[in-house]
């Protein structure tokens, strides 16, 4: 039900907009969630694009940036962003400077994409980076992706922000 899922969060973000003043956060990470069974793509697409829009006009008044993340199809079945390219589309889509992209390497790695290689094409897009190696989801050095090779790649496309470590 689209009026009773709006409603949802809308009351989410609103909570996430107070617990992130509270703690001086200036990005919420909003996930996009999954592809439904009988809905089109395109229909959920522009849902999509119109939720984050109606939620940039409260990020703007808040003085807060979303960011997307996109999950891979391994870790999250049928997640309607799942590459760094659907959730560049979607930032894109909504025209927002209030809506970004989070990077996350390894969900790219996990979809089959290096991210050494990937994350320069979105730099202009991005707000934040989460670096988990792949796989595993570890720490730095217990997979294939070269941490050391991921920072230079940030550096040489002028990343200036921060990267935020996210493993188990």
């Amino acid at each position: 039900n689209v009026p009773t899922a709006r409603r949802g969060n809308l009351e989410a973000f609103a909570a996430a907009i107070e617990l992130g003043s509270a703690l001086e956060a200036p990005f919420i990470n909003v996930l996009v969630g999954r592809a439904v069974a009988g809905v089109s793509l395109s229909s959920q697409w522009d849902i999509a694009v119109g939720m984050f829009r109606e939620l940039a006009g409260h990020a703007a008044r808040a003085g807060v940036t979303i960011v997307i993340e996109h999950l891979n199809e391994h870790d999250v079945p049928g997640a309607l962003v799942s590459t760094p390219k659907a959730a560049a589309g979607l930032v894109e889509a909504v025209g927002s400077d209030h809506v970004r992209l989070l990077y996350d390497a390894y969900h790219a790695a996990m979809a089959g994409i290096d991210p050494v290689r990937d994350v320069g094409a979105y730099v202009g897009l991005i707000s934040h980076v989460q670096y988990a190696d792949s796989p595993g989801r570890g720490a730095p050095g217990t997979g294939t992706i070269d941490f050391t090779a991921f920072l230079e790649s940030l550096d040489t496309a002028g990343y200036t922000g921060k990267v935020g470590l996210e493993f188990i």
